[in-house]
Order: C-alpha cells, then structure tokens, then sequence
C-alpha cells in the first residue's frame, strides 16, 4: 500500500466531497498544475486507493425514507448462498444497501433502506421466511452525521 503524503490526502478528501471535481478544479485549490493533479489522481487509482466514483443519492426522492441496520442470528455453514437468497429480496418497498458478515451473537448485519414501516416490516416477514435465518434484531437510524474528513484528510 503505497504511503500517502499530504497533497494525496488533500485530493483524496476533495475528491470525496465531490467525486466529479476536475483536476483544474482540484489544482487551483491546491495551487498546483493541472498535469501534476493528473499524475497524482494516476497514481492514486492505479495503487487501488481510489477504487471508483459514485454518486450520493437522496433516499427521500427515491421513495425510501427509512434508513435501518437489521442484525440477522442465522444457523448456516455456505453465508455465500444465503447472503445472495437474502440480497435478492429488494424491491421497489425496500432496499438492502449492503449485507455483511460481522462477530457477535448475530453473523449478518443488513444496512436497509424502505419506503415505510409497513415495508420494513415485509422485509422482516420475507427474511424469516428464509431458511436459516432464527431471529432479527432491527435499529432505525434516526440521524447519521458523517466523520469530519477535514481533520481525518486535512
């Protein structure tokens, strides 16, 4: 893993602000040439630490308001078959962003998004009717605030 020194990480955390800001936009903060960006955003994408650039959505225009994490208590040996059976269960109602293999008394965590309770509660009534799946334990996520990156990355 390459080391990073402080202009990568001054570009890594302009970059993470807004992933579509140019390398004339990112030197002229930095007070750098362009072509030197270039080299430096090269480098950074080649090494793996850039891996790709997406897009932020807004859950609330999408229709999915409901942001929750629900742990699953499962009774498996192949996580990959279950975790596809379980992934395969969005639907417009609902929205598993990601599952997760995590220590503790529950083996899967699920980062969901719905639409409503009513919807949350469908997905809790598809992931029990799953085989191996024993018991869920849901939080909703009332508020997410984002580490600072400016005292991380600057």
């Amino acid at each position: 893993m390459p080391r990073l020194d402080d202009i990568d990480l001054k570009i890594v955390q302009l970059l993470r602000k807004d992933g579509r800001m140019t390398h004339e936009a990112i030197s002229k903060e930095l007070g750098m040439t362009r072509p030197a960006i270039h080299k430096r955003v090269q480098k950074l994408t080649d090494s793996g630490v850039i891996k790709s650039y997406t897009a932020e959505l807004n859950w609330d225009k999408l229709g999915l308001p409901i942001h929750a994490m629900i742990n699953l208590w499962v009774d498996t040996q192949n996580f990959t078959n279950l975790i596809e059976e379980i992934m395969e269960l969005s639907n417009s109602n609902h929205y598993i962003l990601s599952c997760e293999r995590i220590t503790g008394q529950y083996s899967l965590m699920l980062r969901v998004r719905a639409g409503s309770t009513n919807d949350l509660t469908m997905l809790h009534d598809k992931l029990l009717a799953t085989n191996h799946i024993k018991e869920t334990m849901t939080s909703m996520i009332l508020e997410k605030v984002e580490p600072d990156t400016q005292s991380r990355f600057g």
